[in-house]
């Protein structure tokens, strides 16, 4: 993805850079706090077991 992502935004080594992320969001949102949101959301079912149930 990381090849793909560089020739459409025309920076090379997007990855070692701002990355996917902060391109498309115009370094709104950073890799690391895309993933911490994703990690924060993926325990929510965890964390409140009760709105999941049948």
């Amino acid at each position: 993805m990381g090849d793909v992502m560089s020739e459409l935004a025309g920076i090379e080594k997007l990855g070692h850079k701002i990355g996917a992320i902060g391109y498309l969001s115009k370094g709104v949102l950073t890799r690391e706090q895309l993933t911490e949101q994703a990690v924060l959301m993926a325990l929510i079912p965890r964390l409140r077991p009760e709105l999941y149930e049948p």
